[in-house]
This record gives structure tokens, C-alpha cells and sequence, in this order.
């Protein structure tokens, strides 16, 4: 049954998969040359429901992203060192997914 547009919602916690946030991060670390083994992306925050227990809306307040990478050498920690600091700046820029928009 959907609800009306306008009908008034409650908030509540959640925490749900955000998939073109897992696709995009290996992406946007191609242009690295860092290889992602696996990933997977997270948004927190509140979901928007009706009273018919229809979700509206959700933002997200805080996003997760776990990555499994590839190492040369776990022993060459200036190289480490570079590896992470091109993945964090590379991560920052990323598309972001349009799941993050609140409910109205």
C-alpha cells in the first residue's frame, strides 16, 4: 500500500549497503594504480517511515567504505606510506552516491 507524498513520517536509525559507492571506489583508484581486491560501502544515518511503514527518505550522516587491497611489500613502509596517502586523496574526490540526499 504507498502512502501519500506528503504523509508525516518517524525517524529511526539505520544502516544500509550503498552500491554505487562499492563500485565507484575502485574506480576512482584505477587512476592510482591501486588494484581494490574487494570493497564495500555503507551509509548511517535516519530513514524517513510512515506510519504504513513506508521508507520515504534516508541521509547519510556517516559513510563506511572497507577496501581489501594488494601489497608488494608489507616491510616497505615509505612505499605503504605513499599507497595510502594516494588512496586517501583519490577517495576524497570520488563521486559520492545520490543516496545521500534527505527525505522532504
Amino acid at each position: 500500500m504507498r502512502s501519500a507524498p506528503n504523509a508525516p513520517c518517524g525517524f529511526r536509525w539505520t544502516t544500509q549497503q550503498l552500491p554505487d559507492d562499492a563500485q565507484a571506489v575502485p574506480e576512482a583508484l584505477a587512476a592510482t594504480g591501486i588494484a581494490v581486491c574487494e570493497v564495500t560501502a555503507s551509509g548511517f544515518d535516519e530513514e524517513c517511515v510512515t506510519s504504513r511503514g513506508v521508507v520515504k527518505g534516508f541521509g547519510v550522516l556517516a559513510k563506511t567504505v572497507n577496501l581489501t587491497v594488494e601489497a608488494a611489500d608489507l616491510a616497505d613502509q615509505a612505499a605503504l606510506g605513499d599507497y595510502w596517502a594516494g588512496s586517501v586523496t583519490r577517495l576524497t574526490t570520488y563521486h559520492s552516491s545520490p543516496k545521500t540526499q534527505r527525505c522532504k
